[in-house]
Formats: C-alpha cells, structure tokens, sequence
C-alpha cells in the first residue's frame, strides 16, 4: 500500500501526503518537466529497499535521486 500511494503521489502531484506537510516536492533536476512514471517507479523503488534513500552525497541527494536526476525541494 505504502508503494502504491508514494507512487502514485508522486507521478500525480510530485509530493507525498507526508512531504506536502513537510512543504518538500520531488522536482526533476533540469525542471523540464513533471517526474514522470519511469523517476517516480525508481524513486519508490529506492525508498522501498532503504540501501539507495540512506546513502547520501556531498549535497545531501540519495542514491535514487541521482540515478533518476531528481531532487527534493523546498516549496
């Protein structure tokens, strides 16, 4: 359930019930365009198995943030 709702919010709105509270929004790096299904299905992905949303980098971007070039930000 918690895969389908993040999922499904993200390529929706770009921002989960939780990260709309928080006042955060997944935004593709180049802002072209919305996330898109393919970025929303890796990011899911990556928060479902832990390993990719715990490993951070200088900027403070996860692994799954890197691999499908997206950033959360502040709204």
């Amino acid at each position: 359930m918690f895969a389908v709702l993040y999922f499904g919010f993200t390529v929706l709105v770009g921002q989960t019930p939780g990260m709309r509270l928080a006042k955060l929004r997944v935004v593709r790096v180049d802002r072209t365009a919305s996330v898109g299904l393919w970025r929303a299905a890796v990011r899911t992905l990556g928060v479902i198995l832990l390993i990719p949303a715990v490993i951070r980098d200088r900027q403070g971007r996860s692994l799954h943030d890197r691999l499908t070039q997206t950033a959360v930000v502040r709204t």
